[in-house]
């Protein structure tokens, strides 16, 4: 993977994302929905990494600066799961391709059980 390259942390023991990063047009609802509403998807994230309820304040602290969130909370999930990758390939991946990592993250939580709740989710 590209994002290998500023990757120090790399092990093989880490496991790899469930879904690829461009598997995102698999699901084009999801798609739509993230490309709508970003900072509402990273929320619902946010929350379900946490394990807590999402509240006006996720959204709220996600919608002022969603690329500040964005990269801590692809960070969270990837540290939950022991996924490879860094901070600075997390960042990369948040600002060059965005909406396709919403929906990995989203798709991700799925598979390992941590389903995001919210509008349009099911």
């Amino acid at each position: 993977i590209f994002f290998r390259f500023f990757d120090k942390s790399y092990s093989p023991t880490m496991s790899e994302w469930s879904h690829s990063l461009f598997g995102c047009l698999e699901e084009p609802k999801m798609c739509v929905i993230s490309w709508c509403c970003a900072p509402c998807q990273l929320s619902y994230q946010r929350a379900a990494v946490k394990g807590t309820e999402c509240g006006p304040m996720d959204l709220i602290m996600v919608w002022c600066c969603p690329l500040c969130f964005a990269c801590p909370i692809r960070c969270d999930i990837r540290e939950k799961y022991g996924l490879a990758g860094s901070c600075m390939s997390d960042c990369c991946v948040m600002y060059f391709c965005g909406i396709c990592s919403i929906v990995q993250q989203h798709r991700q939580l799925i598979a390992k059980g941590d389903k995001p709740q919210g509008c349009l989710m099911d």
